[in-house]
């Protein structure tokens, strides 16, 4: 997986399922004007919403609500709602990884760094740096515990499969 992307990784691990529209069918941007009075405040906050995201992460949304909209059954929506949830998971797991490899590189060569971690912060940048930092620290920690907990048993699968 490219570090750089935000689409869900293909995962080898479970059958996929993939609930699609009709070939008839015509899809655009959600059009708030056009949905019910009860449901417009709904429509403008998920249109608000996407001011939060790439182009990409939009687009993968809206394929995700068109796939969950188009399964015919409660089971068949679940089970893509599990599928994306693994697969975002993994994402995650992948971005805490490269964090706290990131975070090892600036220990060994930011004495600067080392000290305001070792400080907890006590060396203060500006109010909106410290909680970036505190954030990062948070993240490159939990990256490392999974480090130290799965690298062990990847050398060894390394070892025997090459």
């Amino acid at each position: 997986m490219r570090a750089d992307k935000l689409t869900p990784p293909t995962s080898t691990h479970s059958r996929k399922l993939h609930c699609h529209p009709p070939v008839q069918a015509v899809f655009g941007r959600m059009d708030s004007s056009a949905a019910p009075p009860e449901l417009r405040d709904s429509a403008n906050q998920i249109e608000d919403e996407r001011l939060l995201l790439t182009t990409d992460q939009a687009e993968l949304l809206d394929k995700f609500r068109k796939n969950v909209h188009f399964c015919k059954t409660d089971a068949e929506k679940f089970q893509l709602c599990a599928e994306m949830r693994s697969e975002l998971l993994d994402q995650y797991t992948q971005v805490e990884l490269l964090i706290a490899l990131f975070e090892r590189i600036m220990l060994d060569e930011c004495p600067n760094y080392g000290n305001y971690k070792k400080n907890k912060g006590r060396v203060k940048m500006t109010e909106p740096d410290d909680a970036e930092w505190e954030r990062f620290i948070d993240i490159a920690m939990s990256g490392s515990a999974t480090i130290e907990k799965f690298l062990p048993q990847l050398k060894v699968v390394s070892i025997r499969w090459g």
